[in-house]
């Protein structure tokens, strides 16, 4: 069931020894849009040392949208031994969190952007998500 594929998806993002699973497991999780996920994958966040999972979380976490992460998500913004993917990924969780609409504001601002003409910087901003 559900709660079954959940389970094995957070045993991958927990104890996975590839950053790559533990990447896609965190995906797969957003994917159930499940809000009591947010505690165990912020913990998960604070704890782990892998960049591609802590990109992968930061992703996840904002979309859940849980006001309680936004400690830890500015900590890894903090985080000089980061590198500049997860930083950035932190930065857009923290903006997802703190909007006040009930839809992410790339979610608009994407449609009807078309990646080959638009400039530099707005793929810029586009890329973390």
């Amino acid at each position: 069931g559900d709660k079954d594929a959940r389970d094995a998806l957070l045993a991958m993002v927990r104890r996975d020894g590839s950053g790559t699973v533990r990447y896609q497991a965190a995906l797969g999780l957003g994917f159930s849009a499940d809000p009591a996920l947010a505690e165990p994958l912020v913990a998960e966040l604070a704890s782990t040392s892998s960049q591609d999972a802590k990109r992968a979380l930061a992703r996840v976490i904002g979309e859940l949208g849980d006001r309680r992460a936004l400690k830890p998500l500015l900590d890894v913004a903090r985080d000089e031994n980061a590198d500049v993917w997860t930083r950035r990924r932190a930065l857009g969780a923290i903006g997802m969190i703190a909007q006040e609409a009930d839809h992410a504001w790339t979610t608009a601002f994407q449609r009807g952007v078309h990646w080959t003409s638009a400039t530099p910087t707005l793929r810029e901003i586009l890329s973390l998500f």
